[in-house]
């Protein structure tokens, strides 16, 4: 039996970010052709991450095989960005709506994953596992019982900031990651050994407007895209030992 858990403190880091912008205009006729180039444009922010728990249970049947969970859950509401300059000043004041985003519509995400793997005979092992993930993402509620997600929170940051509006709850999103895993394992008496593992994960069904400048009125409706998203994978392991 194997019992295990740890707490990972955030890490603190300073994070710069170069960038610049290179455009071409060509036209059929030639004569107006142009191009222009920016400077190199840098900046410098600090950058704290989340808090993270997990903790695990594992119990081996002697040569025959295993049971094992794990479980694990980080809080992204804790993250924050803050000032930094070349003169060791830090502060918050720049990022405060950043930080107000993080502080209400991001939150817990908790993940497990579960496996068993068994041994017929000494050279083969077979695995089998399930893991799922919930959304930090949350939904807000405001002072009249109204709901936002953080775009509409950016929106109407005006009157938060100024008090005229205030949060007084959040929600998680439903949203659930399912990842279905299998695989097969032979290892021989002497050096070589081979692994086949195969995945397959499902992603929640996401809705969103691509455009945000639309004028409506009446039964009008936004275009809205329906995503539906998985993912499978697989993956062959040979090797010999030397």
């Amino acid at each position: 039996l194997r019992v295990g858990a740890a707490i990972q403190t955030p890490t603190f880091m300073s994070v710069t970010d170069r960038w610049s912008v290179s455009t071409d205009t060509y036209f059929s006729s030639g004569n107006y052709d142009s191009y222009a180039d920016s400077p190199v444009n840098d900046y410098t922010y600090n950058l704290t991450t989340p808090w993270r728990f997990n903790a695990g249970l594992a119990y081996t049947f002697g040569g025959f095989g295993l049971i094992s969970a794990d479980f694990e859950m980080a809080d992204y509401s804790t993250m924050r960005f803050s000032e930094w300059d070349n003169r060791g000043y830090s502060g918050w004041n720049s990022y405060t709506l950043e930080n107000d985003v993080n502080r209400y519509f991001a939150g817990k995400e908790y993940s497990g994953r579960f496996g068993v793997e068994v041994k017929p005979v000494p050279t083969l092992s077979l695995r089998a596992g399930y893991a799922l993930r919930t959304s930090p993402q949350y939904y807000a509620f405001d002072k009249n019982g109204e709901k936002y997600t953080a775009a509409g929170f950016i929106n109407y940051y005006d009157e938060f900031e100024h008090g005229q509006n205030y949060i007084v709850s959040k929600t998680a999103f439903e949203d659930i990651i399912g990842t279905y895993s299998c695989g097969i394992g032979y290892s021989s008496e002497g050096s070589f050994f081979a692994d086949f593992a195969c995945r397959f994960a499902k992603y929640p069904t996401g809705y969103f407007n691509p455009y945000n400048d639309y004028i409506t009125g009446g039964d009008e409706y936004l275009p809205e895209v329906v995503q539906t998203r998985s993912l499978a994978d697989m993956v062959l392991t040979l090797g010999w030992r030397f």
